[in-house]
């Protein structure tokens, strides 16, 4: 990664929203893009990183776009469009709604096995912030 490139990346982790988003602490994390792995600025909680993907309409019509990416995997969880506290506070119940800890994509049968009903009783919740959901593999 070029010096530029490192520095446009600083900025953008500091330039993250520090209003009402709880636990969440800035960091890096990982995740991957297409056969890849990527290096993103976020906030961390729980085995999840939070992501900001894309801004808002300039009218308000559209809110900002949010990632939540698993720590363990660098598998989006889900995308949420929503303003930064709504965000935020959706992504809290989702991380604390079971052990997000495990690595790989099947880790979680050996952790909590119900984790992906739990994350989408959640989501449910929710239902009009939510464009994607992370399918996790079914129980065998």
């Amino acid at each position: 990664m070029s010096g530029a490139s490192k520095k446009a990346r600083k900025r953008r982790l500091r330039a993250l929203p520090a209003g009402a988003i709880g636990p969440w602490a800035p960091d890096y994390f990982m995740s991957a893009v297409w056969g890849d792995v990527e290096q993103n600025p976020g906030r961390i909680h729980a085995g999840l990183a939070m992501s900001f993907s894309f801004a808002g309409s300039p009218k308000g019509l559209r809110p900002p776009m949010w990632t939540l990416t698993h720590l363990g995997s660098g598998h989006v969880v889900c995308n949420i469009e929503a303003h930064e506290t709504e965000a935020f506070s959706i992504a809290t119940e989702i991380a604390e709604c079971g052990d997000w800890g495990f690595d790989g994509l099947k880790g979680y049968l050996n952790l909590d096995p119900d984790l992906p009903e739990k994350a989408l009783v959640v989501i449910r919740r929710h239902p009009k912030w939510f464009l994607l959901l992370w399918v996790m593999h079914p129980k065998p």
